[in-house]
């Protein structure tokens, strides 16, 4: 019984330990989060999912990424280590409200 109790213990925290994936959703030509903290120095895998029924391009200079994400689909993007600093990226089909920033730290 102490066994269990101690793995059941143990697995979440090295699931957390290990988890350096994020998550960004567009919704209503919106990105949620629109600030996204990520941890400086790690290699990351970025899912950006499409809620809306119409395309978007996530663009990002900062990043040196440029994808189009089709309606109701999604994209996975692997991020080198960022250093510390934001990092700026936009929607390019809807710019006007499309926007967002990483900030590693």
């Amino acid at each position: 019984m102490k066994t269990i109790l101690f793995l059941s213990l143990l697995f979440p925290l090295c699931a957390i330990a290990g988890d350096a994936d994020y998550k960004i959703v567009i919704r209503e030509h919106h990105f949620y989060p629109s600030e996204l903290t990520v941890i400086a120095g790690k290699k990351m895998t970025l899912l950006i999912e499409n809620q809306d029924a119409t395309p978007e391009e996530f663009d990002s200079d900062a990043l040196n990424r440029e994808q189009r994400i089709r309606g109701h689909g999604n994209i996975t993007l692997y991020l080198e280590p960022l250093a510390p600093g934001h990092y700026a990226f936009a929607g390019e089909l809807h710019e006007a409200t499309a926007q967002g920033v990483i900030v590693a730290k």
